[in-house]
């Protein structure tokens, strides 16, 4: 019996054509052929979309808090000229503070929207969280006094100033 007793079955010691071989090896060295070229591009692509990652995370780590939250649009767009004063603000004043805004009879605004009355005021509300608007003027420690006249509020210390007539006052 020296088979597997079935007709068409290899038996032990039957030679195998070379050409089988030949076929198995070209096969074999195809995948991984295969696999380390894939695992190449693979690699390559990641430290590419790294670098451009890392790039990216400079540029935001360089901006200010607004500047992150608007991109390129220039900080806040439309409502605050200079948005320094805005950033310093968020850094002085205590996330329990309460504010109010004073709008002098010399401030221009930036826009004058349709469909809202003061784009800055909506703006700073927005941003100032969570920092509440005084329901009154003399209820509030903090002031943005936009344009207002020297010594509008003389029990007030002015602790920000911006370029575009933003003064942050904080009282006393």
């Amino acid at each position: 019996m020296g088979g597997l007793g079935r007709a068409g079955a290899r038996r032990v010691g039957a030679a195998v054509p070379v050409r089988s071989h030949v076929y198995a090896h070209v096969v074999r060295v195809g995948i991984v052929a295969t696999v380390v070229l894939t695992s190449v591009v693979a690699l390559s692509a990641l430290v590419v979309g790294m670098r451009d990652l890392d790039a990216t995370s400079q540029q935001n780590a360089a901006l200010g808090p607004l500047d992150r939250i608007y991109g390129n649009l220039g900080g806040a767009p439309n409502a605050i000229r200079d948005p320094r004063a805005i950033e310093r603000a968020l850094e002085i004043m205590p996330p329990t503070a309460q504010y109010a805004l004073v709008f002098g009879p010399r401030w221009v605004p930036v826009r004058t929207p349709r469909w809202t009355t003061s784009l800055e005021r909506d703006f700073l509300k927005y941003h100032l969280l969570p920092r509440r608007e005084a329901a009154r003027v003399s209820d509030a420690g903090w002031i943005f006094c936009f344009a207002c006249p020297a010594g509008a509020f003389p029990d007030a210390r002015p602790r920000v100033r911006s370029s575009d007539g933003i003064v942050l006052l904080e009282r006393r």
